[in-house]
């Protein structure tokens, strides 16, 4: 099943050096800034007060990934199915499919995060960091344990829960704005 396409709202495109953002999500918050060479692919929402910049390379945002509120993502590549939570900085990195970014945590400057890994709530993932698939992440980059399968279902279901919330505020914005 095809989700739905976004719908007009009044978030802030902006190009920049003949780049526009290109957009297939499901929801966008009205007050966020897309700038430049920004990929939004299908299914994906970018929840209110999220920036994200695509001014120095390409910043995407993988199918079916959320970046929820008062975000930075700055020329970054992020994964299908991907979780940013509140207030993560993802400042030019990779981050893998099945991943959760808990809440203020921090992975910059050539970092990279494997798949199916969590990132616990306020950590630091330092420049040039590789964390390997199947991590548990607290603290400075710290690796506690492998996921289990347990995680990786909490990932699935934390995913699923975004994207079904992202459908009903769609929805909501589009009739308020009708």
């Amino acid at each position: 099943m095809k989700e739905p396409k976004l719908q007009t709202l009044k978030f802030k495109k902006i190009p920049y050096k003949g780049k526009s953002p290109q957009i297939e999500s499901i929801f966008i918050a009205p007050n966020c800034f897309l700038i430049g060479d920004v990929i939004l692919k299908e299914g994906t929402s970018i929840w209110f007060g999220t920036t994200c910049r695509g001014d120095t390379s390409t910043c995407e945002v993988g199918e079916g990934s959320a970046v929820h509120e008062h975000c930075f993502v700055e020329s970054s590549i992020i994964g299908t199915n991907t979780l940013l939570s509140h207030g993560v900085i993802a400042h030019k990195c990779q981050i893998g499919n099945n991943v959760i970014v808990g809440i203020g945590a921090r992975v910059i400057d050539g970092a990279k995060i494997g798949d199916n890994t969590l990132i616990g709530a306020g950590a630091l993932i330092l420049p040039n960091t590789q964390i390997p698939p199947n991590s548990i992440v607290v603290g400075k980059g710290k690796i506690i344990r492998k996921t289990q399968e347990e995680d990786l279902v909490y990932i699935r279901e934390s995913v699923h829960k975004v994207k079904e919330k992202a459908k009903i505020l769609n929805d909501a914005l589009k009739q308020r704005t009708s």
